[in-house]
């Protein structure tokens, strides 16, 4: 139950507190978010990647580029 309202924020570089509190306030209209955490996850290259419960909002440089690559492939 606690995992359906925690709000998980991943970047390369650390998020401050009063970052990770803009976006619960935007998120907390869409999702009830009671719990946040901010981890450090170099493999997204850049941007964000905000996970509530099991949705996952990915505006991270990784996943920009995993979308151009597949455009191309698929024609």
């Amino acid at each position: 139950e606690i995992s359906k309202h925690t709000m998980t924020v991943e970047s390369v570089v650390p998020v401050s507190s009063s970052q990770i509190r803009t976006i619960q306030k935007k998120l907390n209209r869409l999702f009830p978010i009671t719990y946040t955490q901010a981890t450090i996850n170099p493999y997204i290259l850049g941007g964000l990647r905000i996970k509530v419960g099991d949705i996952v909002l990915d505006y991270s440089v990784r996943n920009k580029l995993n979308q151009v690559t597949e455009t191309i492939l698929n024609g």
